[in-house]
């Protein structure tokens, strides 16, 4: 198995977090770099999905417009709601 590229890096970390991360990677039987790398990819994540929103590209998602479809149907029921929620969704087909 390959060994991804590594660079090695210092961080500073005040006291009491560095104890956490520590006592956090003694119960996962896991090391605190391990921790540090997952938590600095998940930030990474969370930082692409920040600017996804921010620049309200997922508004256009028909998705977002159940609300409205639903209100739509009110009374009428969705007896087949698993089966056709796309069309539903993204067609604005009424339900059977």
């Amino acid at each position: 198995m390959t060994k991804k590229l590594e660079v090695r890096t210092q961080i500073y970390l005040e006291k009491a977090q560095h104890e956490a991360l520590k006592q956090k990677a003694a119960e996962k039987s896991t090391s605190m770099a391990q921790i540090i790398r997952e938590a600095v990819a998940i930030y990474l994540t969370q930082s692409d999905m920040d600017e996804v929103f921010s620049q309200n590209a997922y508004l256009d998602d028909p998705i977002w417009k159940i609300p409205e479809v639903a209100q739509n149907f009110e009374g009428t029921g969705f007896p087949n709601a698993a089966e056709d929620h796309d069309k539903y969704i993204y067609d604005g087909e009424r339900p059977s």
